[in-house]
């Protein structure tokens, strides 16, 4: 994060194929490169908020934000089922001037 402090939500750039269940979006700390199971925030991303033929920026409030401190890496998850005809697609900015991200996925 640019700055510490409380961080109270999260914003994802993505679409939805189908009619995926909500899913669960959580920020965690950093474990040597890779996420931890330290979660310090939690929210649930709705799935009729999100649409299906084009991406758009998504806010995902936190009831407990967490705080966060400048220079120090986490990661957000969101956390949600495997399905072959409805999923989740997370979009990336080129233009959001942060060359220091890293995305990582993994199917369960």
């Amino acid at each position: 994060p640019g700055s510490t402090g409380p961080l109270s939500q999260v914003s994802v750039f993505l679409k939805k194929i189908g009619s995926p269940a909500d899913i669960g979006v959580k920020v965690v700390t950093d474990d040597g490169g890779s996420p931890s199971k330290t979660v310090l925030a939690s929210g649930t991303l709705t799935s009729s908020s999100v649409g299906t033929s084009a991406y758009s920026w998504m806010n995902i409030a936190f009831a407990s934000p967490a705080t966060v401190t400048q220079g120090t890496t986490y990661w957000f998850i969101l956390d949600g089922s495997s399905n072959n005809t409805k999923y989740w697609i997370w979009g990336y900015d080129t233009a959001s001037g942060n060359a220091s991200s890293v995305s990582k996925g993994t199917k369960r």
